[in-house]
C-alpha cells in the first residue's frame, strides 16, 4: 500500500474500533520493509475484496514457471 492509502485504512478501520489510528506511525515507518521482502506482492488498492480474492486465486492456480 502507499503511504496514503495505508492512512485511509486506518482512519477507516479506526472508525469501525478495529485499530488504534495512533499505530499509524509504526505502520508507516515499516512500510519500506516490506518492499524489500522477496516476495510476490498483491496491490488491493481501489480494488473491492471479490477482486482480491480473484486476484489471489489466479495466482495459486498459475502454474510455475520453468
Amino acid at each position: 500500500a502507499t503511504p496514503s492509502e495505508l492512512k485511509r485504512h486506518f482512519e477507516k478501520d479506526s472508525q469501525n474500533g478495529i485499530r488504534e489510528f495512533n499505530d499509524l506511525a509504526g505502520a508507516l515507518r515499516r512500510l519500506p520493509m516490506y518492499q524489500k521482502i522477496n516476495s510476490i506482492k498483491i496491490s488491493v488498492t481501489n480494488s473491492s475484496l471479490q477482486e482480491s480474492a480473484n486476484h489471489l486465486i489466479a495466482l495459486l492456480n498459475a502454474k510455475p514457471e520453468k
